[in-house]
């Protein structure tokens, strides 16, 4: 069993100097597994200075997708350790989407099935094109993967009451009481985290009389509803069973004045799936397509056993050369000899290497 905590919270303007410092103490107290970040508003600027400042706090691996309007891009965090790998990296900024789309491939120790992260804002002002963007869900899921979803959805979600309208302007209320997006992403298989441990706190409405108050920062998952083992929103009035357990007092209290969103931590155990196949291992030509980083000069001797998905490449007569070669920076280390009639093979895309470059290289 593997515990994996997902947070996703809305920076506001990505945050000046000083509350961007605050905001940053308070997610790395919360020790999240995947951190997913919005409107993360001049990141890519300066060689992506703020990301890898966030990164360094935060020891944590970061993303950057960047966002078709407004400059709000979206961060997606994955704490590596020698149990959880990131093996793809899939941005999207095509349409629908307003903002983007940011996608993570990982593989979890003693969880079989690949778990894709995504990143998601949906449109503000748009209920069309945000049910657009909630329709393209129905993509992400797979019977070979699992997926959590997890960003700022800017709409009620698909179950509960309506929120109190109180001094909201008519035609903002009109905007975001619109459970469309919602169900459409539930009927493409996902479960709300929050609905599904009991917990609607609001993530927004908090700044003032004119703000409505609904949860619009949500985590949804293709997992089994048992294995959501807790939700919370940090910094609601409504308790909850997350990890901010930890954070009390002055520094709680404080979580209303860094942005005008809450953020929103889901708690999930991930168990071994006896019915799922075994991945196919990063070396394994048939996995290409899961692993785009290509990692070229990792060639062996042409030899098939090596390739045979359930094989080990550690065990076996070749187990020295490969190692030599996997842990070989250095392309021409890995070039075909002269006067052997027996070429190098690339493991990652199974071609030969000429030259000193294979197939995947020269893409």
């Amino acid at each position: 069993m593997t515990q994996l905590t997902a947070v996703t919270y809305n920076l506001r303007d990505g945050g000046d100097d000083r509350r961007l410092a605050r905001q940053l103490d308070l997610l790395a107290r919360l020790n999240p597994s995947v951190l997913a970040l919005q409107e993360c508003k001049w990141w890519d600027r300066d060689g992506c200075r703020l990301l890898h400042r966030a990164e360094r706090v935060l020891r944590m691996r970061g993303f950057l997708a960047q966002s078709n309007h407004h400059g709000c891009h979206i961060g997606l965090f994955v704490r590596e350790s020698a149990c959880t790998r990131v093996t793809g990296w899939y941005p999207d900024r095509a349409a629908p989407y307003w903002h983007a789309l940011a996608r993570l491939v990982t593989e979890v120790d003693g969880y079989r099935r690949p778990l894709h992260i995504v990143g998601a804002h949906l449109a503000p002002s748009s209920p069309a094109i945000r049910l657009a963007e909630a329709e393209t869900f129905s993509l992400l899921t797979g019977p070979g993967h699992d997926v959590i979803a997890l960003g700022d959805f800017n709409a009620i979600p698909a179950t509960g009451p309506d929120p109190e309208l109180g001094g909201v302007p008519r035609i903002k209320a009109r905007r975001k009481l619109d459970r469309r997006p919602a169900q459409a992403i539930e009927d493409a298989g996902f479960t709300d985290a929050g609905t599904q441990a009991g917990n609607r706190a609001p993530t927004v409405g908090f700044t003032g009389p004119d703000r409505l108050a609904y949860a619009c920062g949500r985590i949804y998952t293709t997992l089994p509803p048992q294995a959501v083992a807790g939700y919370q929103v940090v910094g609601a009035d409504e308790p909850g069973t997350g990890p901010a357990g930890a954070i009390t007092g002055q520094a709680l209290a404080a979580v209303r004045e860094l942005s005008d969103h809450l953020p929103a931590a889901a708690v999930f155990t991930l168990g071994s799936d006896p019915t799922a196949a075994p991945a196919a291992p990063p070396w394994h030509p048939g996995s290409r397509r899961t692993t785009p980083q290509h990692v070229c000069g990792q060639a062996v001797k042409r030899n098939r056993k090596d390739f045979f998905p359930g094989r080990n490449p550690q065990e076996g007569s070749d187990a020295r050369l490969i190692r030599r070669r996997r842990e070989s920076r250095h392309p021409e280390l890995v070039s075909s000899r002269k006067g052997n009639r027996r070429p190098w093979w690339c493991r990652v895309c199974g071609s030969a290497v000429v030259s000193r470059w294979c197939r995947c290289w020269r893409r």
